[in-house]
């Protein structure tokens, strides 16, 4: 008893430990900053950006629902997650060779576009195992509480990278490739840091394996997973509908530039609050999974983002003019906290599938939200043909709705 008592405490500060190096080494390959301001010096084109940024999503779920598969044939999750994620990661080194030789041209190009991809099949490989090692080798009270270290502290290291960032770009005296080469390299530094501590962890005692049925049979079965578990269904549909949240997300801090015609130093401002509202929240997130129920932490998220969408709307009353900037401070802090709410779900999901079902389970979950990845794109496209009092609307609607089916939840 005390031997797995220590190994579950073991796993508890490893994977913490890893997830600081893996947040702190994020933001060098920020998609929604440092990648379009590389790309832009690299081609002028910014749809290069959206294709890097596309890629790297779209190759972080496509291969969780073949290791949702996999999974039952890993014989050690620690060691195929070392492995797996070094043989990506590693190629950051290759990228900055390649740059560091031909600078701006077409090879740097086909290796950025490379590297995107590689990071996200990195992710994407890693993401089922590692969920399921937190399923089964940390307890289910403690898991919370195991969320709420992981996004607090990986938030810390990861603003404390976006200042490091910010001073290597203002930097006066170094030339612009030196400056990406040296990001880059302390975003790589981190994510070797991030694979090897997978290396310290134990794994768990899976059981009996599952039977042995081709790959094709298994897609097949997929239906037949998700319609046995209740549960399983109406968190499912709460997750989906709270999705909509995404369709306003870029464009909080646009429009509030645009009504308000701010200057940089403002939009700064905004920002900062935004970065310290994902940190603060995504604590909070988890300790209410832990001080209380995964049912609470998902209901609370889906209620901060009905209340973001309506604060919005107040911001276009004319007699409040003195307090809009208040209300984008609120707002920015909101949308940060939010867009890390996910351990109320993702911990609820674990919690409520079978044990040995559970790497199905959290490969089909990620497999299903795919097309929810593109609802940004979606929202900014809207925007184009639509008044944005009409999006804010649409998401109060759909996340009124993903509150009514959270209320169909079990207390867990």
């Amino acid at each position: 008893m005390l031997k797995v008592f220590r190994k579950k405490s073991s796993n508890f500060f490893y994977l913490v430990l890893e997830e600081i190096f893996y947040y702190t080494a994020n933001p060098f390959f920020e998609s929604g900053s440092v990648l379009p301001v590389f790309i832009d010096m690299l081609t002028n084109n910014m749809n290069l950006a959206a294709l890097a940024a596309t890629l790297r999503n779209l190759l972080f779920i496509i291969p969780q629902i073949m290791m949702g598969y996999y999974a039952f044939k890993i014989k050690k999750y620690p060691r195929f997650m070392t492995y797996a994620s070094l043989f990506f990661r590693l190629f950051i080194f290759v990228f900055l060779f390649i740059y560091f030789i031909y600078d701006v041209s077409l090879q740097t190009v086909i290796g950025f576009l490379l590297l995107c991809s590689f990071l996200g099949l990195a992710d994407g490989i890693i993401n089922v195992p590692w969920l399921d090692l937190i399923g089964g080798s940390i307890r289910e009270s403690d898991r919370g509480k195991l969320f709420s270290y992981i996004l607090f502290l990986g938030g810390l290291g990861g603003a404390l990278a976006g200042i490091i960032i910010k001073l290597i770009l203002h930097n006066a005296i170094l030339l612009t490739q030196t400056k990406f080469l040296i990001i880059f390299g302390l975003g790589g530094l981190f994510f070797i840091l991030s694979s090897l501590t997978f290396a310290k962890m134990e794994d768990y005692q899976r059981g009996k394996k599952a039977p042995e049925e081709s790959f094709i049979v298994f897609l097949k079965k997929m239906p037949q997973y998700f319609m046995a578990n209740k549960n399983y269904i109406y968190v499912m549909i709460t997750l989906i509908l709270n999705y909509s949240s995404f369709l306003a997300l870029p464009l909080y801090i646009v429009f509030a530039r645009r009504l308000m015609v701010l200057d940089d130093y403002s939009i700064g401002i905004l920002i900062s609050y935004q970065v310290l509202g994902t940190v603060i929240g995504g604590g909070m997130w988890g300790l209410i999974s832990h001080y209380f129920t995964n049912r609470l932490s998902i209901q609370t998220v889906v209620i901060t983002n009905i209340l973001i969408p309506i604060l919005s709307l107040f911001t276009f009353v004319p007699g409040l003019n003195m307090l809009h900037f208040t209300l984008w401070k609120i707002i920015c802090f909101a949308s940060g906290a939010a867009i890390v709410g996910w351990p109320g779900f993702m911990n609820y999901i674990i919690s409520v599938v079978p044990d040995n079902k559970r790497a199905v389970y959290i490969g089909m979950t990620n497999t299903i939200s795919l097309p929810m990845t593109f609802l940004t794109l979606l929202g900014s496209l809207l925007a184009n043909y639509y008044n944005i009092r009409f999006i804010l609307i649409l998401v109060v609607f759909f996340c009124f709705l993903a509150l009514l089916f959270s209320f169909a939840l079990e207390k867990r």
